[in-house]
């Protein structure tokens, strides 16, 4: 991390603070956060006199040339409000050792954090199909949708890391790496005639 203030006014005050924050990826560190992060919040309670503030991106990270990992974005139309509930299923590809084994969430409200969808899918129950097959929470990163949240919508942004470690169980799941998509499996949307759509934006 780096900073750099501006030159101070006659006052004796600084007119402007800027702060970078490189975060860089650690070996066999569980979850590599090797795309977009959670954005820092900032604490401002103990300044006085302040314009503005704001955090952005500056960059993303990468993993490595010509590897990708499985981002699925789930989004629920309609207006469901806070009070909304969702269920959403996993299925494993009918060519892998768990062949059609499934997993299925707890409810998930539509107003959950990215910590609560991460805990849900950890929490999958699963067919009988799967053995002793577990979905570990390091299996995936969530993040809560910015530009979907900014228009007062529901998007989850979900990252799977089928290949990290290298031998990871989540393999297990795929074909050939790829990931079936997450599918709804149950929705309580109240009279909001919404519904759950998942798109894979990265397989």
């Amino acid at each position: 991390s780096s900073s750099r203030s501006r030159a101070p006014c006659d006052s004796g005050t600084v007119d402007g603070i800027d702060v970078y924050v490189e975060f860089s990826r650690e070996a066999g560190v569980n979850p590599q956060h090797v795309g977009a992060m959670p954005k820092l919040e900032l604490g401002l309670e103990q300044l006085t006199g302040l314009t503005y503030s704001t955090v952005s991106h500056v960059c993303e990270g990468a993993y490595k040339e010509g590897y990708s990992l499985e981002d699925q974005l789930v989004r629920v139309t309609g207006d469901p409000g806070l009070n909304g509930s969702i269920s959403l299923a996993l299925t494993a590809a009918n060519t892998t050792r768990l062949a059609d084994a499934k997993g299925v969430t707890p409810w998930i409200r539509t107003s959950a954090s990215a910590y609560e969808v991460t805990s849900a899918l950890a929490g999958m129950s699963w067919t009988s199909e799967a053995g002793e097959f577990v979905f570990a929470s390091d299996f995936v990163e969530v993040f809560i949708n910015e530009t979907d949240a900014e228009a007062g919508k529901v998007a989850w942004l979900v990252r799977f890391y089928q290949g990290i470690p290298k031998n990871s169980d989540l393999l297990d799941l795929t074909e050939v790496g790829d990931l079936p998509p997450l599918t709804p499996e149950g929705t309580d949307l109240g009279s909001a005639a919404g519904r759950v759509v998942v798109k894979q934006l990265v397989k």
